[in-house]
């Protein structure tokens, strides 16, 4: 693995893409005239078709080593990424995209709590310190929008429930990802879940057609930018270097994504906004600084490229 303390400049601005990539999933969903679990559907979709030539061509021989229990936590891993978009894209129509993605970035605390509910991994006095000053700035930030009359507790609630769907995902992905590199991983779970949405999206009767020829070139942009670019970039990193390291780039997303929302959307933060989103950024700072003693992932294997 690469030392973390002497990271090469390519590599850095490789990362620092992937978090400028993220933070545009939430204005690109603003922008798309089409319901929640069409637009996650979609996105999937497109992000799956576009992998699919280079996975089949260069990587299809790793698929002959999939057990069926490898099969059974790619399928775990697909239904909740589905739900992680679903709920997270649904809750953009209900909330501020402030709001919004600091809530469904929560999700390292949930980590900590599963990995020692199914890894028996022990919670440091900082990760519980952490969480008491994250959840305590979320709740200054919503502290003024838990009136029935503004309507943005269902959004919020939405937002935290994408936080939980991702923490399975990151859960299944963590026993997964080890065995198989980038493209195979990717492939499987983003497959899994635009299957899973589309087939929802069919039982429900929500209509996958028409939408504008706008609306279907941001379905194109969100499985580019904040999906390859970012989601599969960050996936990639988890094998040269520490899930410390990548949990906390994803902590950039909820400042960048309210940044590009305030320059782009002109949704301006209230005032009450900047001290909460500060204590929630440190709690889950800290939460991921109190695993840097935790077990790293083992180097890429050489004979298989990422």
């Amino acid at each position: 693995m690469i030392s973390e303390k002497r990271l090469p400049l390519l590599t850095v601005l490789i990362l620092a893409m992937a978090v400028l990539a993220i933070s545009f999933s939430a204005i690109l969903v603003r922008y798309a005239e089409a319901p929640a679990l069409i637009i996650a559907a979609y996105r999937l979709i497109f992000t799956t078709l576009i992998i699919a030539p280079p996975t089949l061509i260069l990587k299809r021989a790793e698929f002959k080593s999939l057990t069926l229990k490898e099969f059974g936590l790619a399928v775990a891993g697909g239904l909740f990424l589905a739900g992680h978009f679903y709920s997270w894209i649904a809750s953009l129509g209900m909330t501020s995209v402030a709001h919004s993605v600091l809530f469904v970035s929560m999700h390292p605390l949930f980590v900590i709590v599963a990995s020692r509910v199914f890894f028996g991994e022990a919670i440091s006095s900082r990760a519980v310190l952490g969480s008491l000053v994250a959840l305590t700035g979320a709740i200054i930030i919503s502290g003024g929008s838990f009136q029935a009359g503004e309507g943005t507790l269902p959004g919020d609630l939405l937002a935290l429930t994408g936080a939980v769907m991702m923490t399975g995902y990151l859960m299944v992905g963590r026993s997964l990802r080890a065995n198989y590199s980038t493209l195979p991983y990717t492939f499987m779970i983003y497959g899994i879940a635009a299957a899973a949405l589309t087939v929802l999206a069919l039982t429900t009767r929500t209509p996958l057609y028409p939408y504008s020829g706008f609306t279907f070139m941001l379905f194109v942009a969100m499985a580019i930018i904040p999906t390859i670019m970012g989601h599969s970039v960050f996936n990639w990193a988890l094998k040269r270097f520490s899930a410390t390291l990548i949990s906390l780039l994803f902590l950039g997303e909820p400042v960048g994504a309210s940044l590009l929302a305030w320059f782009i959307l002109l949704e301006q933060p209230g005032p009450i906004f900047f001290p909460g989103a500060a204590m929630v950024l440190l709690g889950l700072a800290l939460v991921v600084l109190s695993q840097r003693g935790a077990p790293k992932p083992s180097a890429p294997d050489q004979n298989l490229p990422e």
